[in-house]
């Protein structure tokens, strides 16, 4: 991540972080690990997000030839609640996503999070028709696409790697 937010965080703090995650691009000189690369070699489709971010990973994972972005793949809006106070970003986070999920009617998408998830998870398996597809984008959103796909029989395979930057899920549909 190009950006950082040590200590504690007033409201107006973290909504001046948000902003500035959501225009920052990959921290200087990041690079995907080898596994990652390796996990991608055969992919014949590759769908992103349309924020910065995921456009500098699909570059540095040397997968940009006939890349995908589009703004259905893009994270959830981050609504921050407001609390008083100076507190850890982390905080901060875990209490705006715990919100969202108690209260969708909050979510600001022009669709609720969990049908942008469906449609989102409908053009992987169209785009899987042709073999293995990549898709470069958010943790949150990332979750809700996987427990989708889940829902229309595809399960993790074994290669899961952790929930941070350049982690990645291997998912393959079940067959019955």
């Amino acid at each position: 991540m190009a950006i950082s937010a040590p200590g504690l965080l007033s409201y107006s703090d973290v909504a001046r972080y948000v902003t500035a995650y959501e225009d920052a691009g990959l921290a200087q000189g990041a690079s995907p690990p080898r596994k990652l690369q390796l996990a991608l070699a055969g992919v014949v489709a590759v769908c992103a997000s349309d924020a910065r971010r995921a456009a500098q990973s699909v570059s540095a994972l040397g997968l940009a030839d006939g890349a995908r972005s589009d703004a259905l793949f893009r994270e959830e809006p981050l609504l921050l609640p407001r609390l008083i106070g100076a507190w850890p970003l982390f905080l901060w986070l875990a209490t705006a996503r715990a919100l969202e999920l108690w209260r969708p009617e909050r979510h600001c998408s022009p669709l609720p999070m969990e049908e942008r998830a469906d449609h989102a998870a409908e053009r992987l398996i169209a785009a899987a028709i042709q073999g293995d597809v990549a898709l470069i984008g958010h943790g949150w959103f990332n979750r809700a696409i996987a427990q989708s796909l889940s829902r229309r029989g595809w399960r993790s395979s074994r290669r899961t790697f952790g929930s941070g930057p350049w982690s990645f899920i291997a998912l393959h549909e079940r067959k019955t």
